[in-house]
């Protein structure tokens, strides 16, 4: 199978769609202990599956430019790949945790 069929693209929205043959095309078997799914949204909401000991690369699963930072896209992007069916363990930037708490975004002087 070629790689670009493990992603698929609508609009500016950017997400794999074939998560476990994308981790075994980067030579790795899934295993969701050491799997810790990474969400950021420092410049464009992006999502990443990371190595829990940095042995592997890391596995993008969704990117979207222009899109606002909020809640409910980071829902949508995450529904996009399927997030509920790996269980993996979550880790977020700080912007990240801001969103899910309803925090203002941004920076003081």
């Amino acid at each position: 199978m070629n790689s670009m069929n493990f992603f698929t693209q609508e609009n500016d929205l950017v997400f794999c769609n074939e998560v476990c043959c994308v981790i075994e095309a980067v030579g790795q078997q899934h295993n969701r202990n050491w799997c810790h799914f990474f969400f950021d949204s420092s410049n464009n909401l992006k999502a990443a599956l990371l190595h829990e000991w940095n042995k592997f690369p890391s596995v993008p699963l969704a990117h979207v430019a222009n899109m606002k930072k909020s809640l409910e896209n980071m829902k949508r992007l995450v529904a996009k790949f399927q997030y509920e069916n790996y269980d993996w363990n979550f880790g977020v930037g700080l912007e990240v945790i801001a969103l899910l708490f309803d925090l203002q975004l941004g920076y003081t002087k």
